[in-house]
């Protein structure tokens, strides 16, 4: 890709280990940084050579000060969507966390032989019965 930007690659001084360590010089030798600018110039050199005709023009102050500012306004909004599904995801493990111990309590019964109240059969059906439906929500999901 170098030599698309009018780069060099050369062995520079010095070896780590076993490997010589490379930099690349211009083409009046002069020691130069494999930019992500220089990579952009030698990638559209590339697609040039291949038939496709690409120019890159930079953008204008303007034009950088809108997109800058469409990052800006992306970006906040995206924080707000993360904050929101952050705070529902807390509220659904705080539910969990009151299931899992309804669930710790009835099973603390069943262990001890003690019989269950209503309640307690009431909350297995609901729950069976919400099971039942998540998988069939589930493989609904899966076949579209």
């Amino acid at each position: 890709m170098a030599t698309y930007a009018e780069l060099e690659e050369v062995g520079m001084r010095g070896r780590t280990g076993e490997n010589t360590v490379y930099g690349y010089v211009d083409t009046s030798g002069k020691k130069i940084e494999f930019t992500e600018t220089l990579k952009l110039k030698a990638a559209i050199a590339v697609l040039n050579l291949n038939g496709h005709f690409f120019e890159v023009t930079p953008m204008t102050g303007q034009e950088g000060t809108a997109m800058n500012q469409m990052t800006d306004t992306n970006t906040t909004q995206l924080r707000i969507v993360q904050q929101q599904k952050l705070d529902e995801l807390q509220s659904h493990q705080k539910n969990l966390h009151e299931l899992k111990a309804e669930l710790e309590k009835i099973n603390l019964k069943i262990k001890k032989h003690e019989k269950l109240s209503e309640k307690d059969i009431q909350y297995i059906s609901e729950l069976g019965w919400l099971a039942a439906l998540s998988v069939t929500i589930a493989s609904i999901a899966a076949s579209i």
